[in-house]
């Protein structure tokens, strides 16, 4: 993609809020950012966990994007709630527009029959979105004959914006199976920069993981099928994969709808995770932008508290 082109996408972004509106950072791993991906995993893990992700989208282009995303939470018997909190830091590649997220989840867990749990969750988080305006070029800076060389009489009213977002989600599960629902953007925040009103749209994510295959010995074997759909205003997104677990070794592969391709290597045991993916673009983009890489590491830390209801496996899954 062209400087020019991606200056006229910038544009549309900025000052067509009503048509185009902002949408939030994605990770392929979205159990690896459990947190992020719906707050009713805020202590899932039944112990004490700090989780990490980067990703690099679109590396080759000037309109690609890195987003990092830290979390941890913590679940403990005696307390009524499992506490969580994290950072959300998301910028374009150029650095034109980035923002930094700070928020605090809170979940609890319950009980229905033996083995079948039901857990709530939510969260809040206080965010930044700058732009900065010396990265612009504007209509008013064209010169016929020599192009960009005018300084622009053109003024953004509001270059940073501060905003707070709430998210609620829920999640049923077992030993064997988990489903999974967040809104996402619950108050829809504002984020025009001062011209066309623009809120953020409501992100509705839908997810489920059913485990098919276990084999317990001394290289223990399992098997897990994903779907999952997200859906913000008019973008929609499905995606279906599996997952196999070799030992502490995982592979995973999925398909992104009329997007990418997805592969995933990784690396599970008792304290740590760690694992890489990489979205291969089918899409009419193509992937000479680079497609996107992930990176993504959990540690995992003090006891298993025996009256939580966890979801122990979910270092598993991607």
């Amino acid at each position: 993609m062209s400087h020019f082109l991606y200056f006229i996408l910038l544009f549309f972004v900025l000052f067509n809020g009503a048509v185009l509106k902002a949408q939030d950072p994605q990770f392929t791993q979205a159990f690896s950012s459990s947190i992020y991906t719906n707050p009713a995993f805020t202590g899932s893990a039944g112990q004490g966990r700090l989780q990490a992700a980067h990703r690099i989208q679109w590396p080759n282009v000037s309109g690609g994007f890195y987003t990092t995303h830290v979390g941890a939470d913590f679940a403990h018997d005696k307390l009524p709630l499992d506490i969580g909190v994290n950072f959300l830091r998301d910028r374009n590649r150029i650095g034109t527009i980035v923002t930094h997220g700070f928020g605090l989840s809170l979940a609890r867990s319950f009980r229905i029959y033996k083995n079948l749990s039901l857990r709530l969750g939510l969260s809040g988080s206080f965010n930044n979105r700058s732009l900065d305006v010396s990265k612009l070029t504007f209509g008013d800076q064209i010169d016929s004959r020599y192009g960009f060389i005018d300084e622009s009489q053109s003024v953004i009213p509001f270059p940073d914006l501060r905003y707070a977002n709430f998210n609620l989600g829920t999640i049923l599960h077992s030993k064997v199976f988990l489903f999974s629902y967040a809104m996402n953007n619950a108050n829809r925040p504002s984020l025009t920069f001062g011209f066309a009103p623009s809120r953020l749209p409501v992100r509705h994510e839908l997810r489920g993981s059913l485990r098919i295959f276990n084999r317990q010995s001394t290289f223990n074997s399992k098997v897990y099928l994903n779907l999952a759909y997200t859906q913000q205003q008019e973008f929609q997104s499905f995606i279906a994969g599996a997952s196999v677990l070799l030992g502490h070794f995982k592979i995973g592969a999925a398909y992104r709808n009329s997007d990418a391709l997805i592969g995933l290597l990784g690396y599970a045991s008792k304290r740590f995770a760690v694992s890489y993916s990489y979205d291969y673009t089918v899409s009419k983009l193509t992937n000479a932008t680079g497609g996107s890489h992930e990176f993504a590491f959990a540690v995992f830390l003090g006891s298993m508290q025996e009256k939580r209801s966890s979801i122990s496996w979910l270092k598993d899954l991607f």
